[in-house]
């Protein structure tokens, strides 16, 4: 469920209110319609405070929010691996990646030391299983950071074992369909 859902049932929620109040009939009028949509909009506007800022309250975790917050700078230490071929090749990339999460999602770039640059081409869900994490997204290269073109864009499964709240280094995982494997050792920057 992301954000949009959680939004739209809560619209629902003022339709049914307004409903209710119909089938017991009390008078359907401006008034009535007036406080439904000031709840709704005031639940609404909670929803996208929550997913944008309050989620990161530090007496929310873990026991209303499990996800750690991944906001920020991080430098970047990611080690590919090609099985392209029946020799497998790992060449290492250095760089900074900025990550911006929110509650229902994420989005990364890097910045490599070569000047090449990689980013999620959408903000993506971020699924959870207890202190294991994973995402899938689709990322473009450009210019090529290794990869056989220019500009190409690749999809991956990414996935992350973590237990604090906000940590300063991360290990993430991730592997592409056409057999490149990357661990990303990232250690944060901003405090």
């Amino acid at each position: 469920m992301n954000r949009w859902h959680l939004l739209t049932v809560v619209v629902l929620a003022g339709l049914c209110y307004i409903g209710v109040s119909y089938l017991k009939a009390q008078p359907v009028n401006w008034e009535l319609v007036f406080f439904a949509s000031l709840v709704a909009s005031f639940l609404g506007s909670l929803i996208l405070l929550f997913d944008r800022w309050l989620w990161r309250l530090p007496f929310l975790h873990p026991w209303f929010v499990s996800f750690p917050d991944l906001n920020g700078s991080w430098k970047n230490q990611t080690d590919v691996a090609s099985f392209l071929s029946n020799l497998p090749k790992t060449k290492r990339y250095l760089g900074q990646v900025i990550i911006d999460q929110r509650f229902f999602s994420i989005l990364m770039s890097a910045q490599w030391d070569d000047g090449a640059t990689t980013k999620f081409l959408e903000r993506v869900p971020i699924s959870a299983k207890g202190s294991l994490y994973s995402f899938a997204a689709v990322f473009t290269n450009y210019p090529r950071v290794g990869f056989d073109e220019p500009g190409e864009t690749k999809t991956a499964g990414y996935f992350f074992h973590e237990e604090s709240q906000r940590p300063k280094s991360l290990t993430l995982f991730f592997s592409t369909i056409d057999k490149q494997l990357a661990k990303v050792e990232l250690t944060r920057v901003d405090s």
